[in-house]
């Protein structure tokens, strides 16, 4: 039975390695349009507060765009060193984040 693409596909968030110094994580929702010759366009990513509130954001967007995903990178601002992005959800077919 093949998904409906409109219902997310979750995804355990994995452990993240612990960074030392002033590390954070940053949930992120990025969404996706057509562009005009049928390509996916990234819209202006979004930020959210939380895992529960990233999940909820990808989700009101997924209703008025074709793809969407829901990830979290932890890291520190400062230094620019960023462990690899988790992934939280996605609707649609979404681009690698490769």
């Amino acid at each position: 039975m093949q998904r409906d693409a409109r219902e997310p596909e979750y995804r355990a968030e994995v452990p993240v390695a612990k960074l030392k110094g002033g590390s954070e994580t940053w949930y992120v929702v990025q969404g996706y349009r057509r562009g005009k010759r049928g390509s996916l366009v990234p819209d202006e990513p979004k930020m959210a507060r939380s895992y529960e509130d990233c999940q909820k954001l990808a989700a009101r967007i997924s209703t008025t765009r074709p793809a969407v995903i829901a990830f979290s990178r932890q890291g520190d601002a400062t230094t620019g060193d960023f462990d690899d992005p988790v992934v939280i959800a996605t609707y649609g077919e979404v681009p690698d984040l490769g």
